[in-house]
């Protein structure tokens, strides 16, 4: 069971202490992080592996566990953000140790990499929609735009001798044009603003 722990869990250390507070097994990544093997701190008595500002801590921590408590504590450093777990066993007890800012930096990270993913489609979608928009809009110009240049093309060449109404005709059709390219002008100023 300790070597699961000490294989799966990165950034832990894991400590089986007996009655005596000694310790019986150790290993973890964040042990050697701390510049110990586990054959260096087996044997060893609990407190002679903190620092002193560390006793009355570990002393609270050690005499509810030796009670029979579950202990689950956080204690943010400066260099880790430190989850302990601390448990009863039948002849002492096991403190487990995981520094989770390691795992709040990956959280955080991973985060960082769905906003931009979420950002990145959704600019996608908006090229999609601004060309899309583009090209009903060339359309809507296109249309209109071919009309007035057919009519005044033929005004143009046949004036003299196209008779009244085929020339009103095509004024009208001009202007009618002409006031459905400011229509969709007005809607387009509409949707920009």
């Amino acid at each position: 069971m300790m070597r699961m722990l000490v294989d799966n869990l990165p950034a832990c250390a894991v400590a089986l202490f007996d009655s005596n507070l000694r310790i019986v097994r150790a290993g973890g990544e964040l042990l050697e992080r701390w510049g110990f093997h586990h054959d260096e701190v087996e044997g060893r008595l609990l407190r002679e592996m903190f620092p002193p500002s560390k006793a009355a801590w570990l002393s609270g921590l050690v005499s509810k566990v030796m009670a029979g408590e579950t202990i689950r504590a956080e204690y943010p450093q400066e260099q880790m953000h430190l989850h302990v777990v601390a448990k009863p066993t039948n002849d002492g007890g096991v403190i487990l140790m995981r520094d989770i800012r390691d795992v709040a930096d990956a959280q955080a990270q991973r985060f960082t990499q769905e906003l931009r993913s979420t950002e990145a489609r959704k600019d996608g979608e908006i090229n999609l929609l601004k060309n899309q928009m583009a090209e009903r809009i060339l359309h809507e110009f296109r249309n209109p735009l071919a009309s007035v240049a057919s009519s005044a093309e033929l005004l143009h060449l046949y004036f003299e001798t196209m008779p009244e109404d085929r020339r009103r005709e095509h004024i009208d059709r001009i202007a009618h044009e002409v006031h459905r390219l400011s229509s969709v002008l007005d809607d387009i100023l509409a949707i920009m603003k």
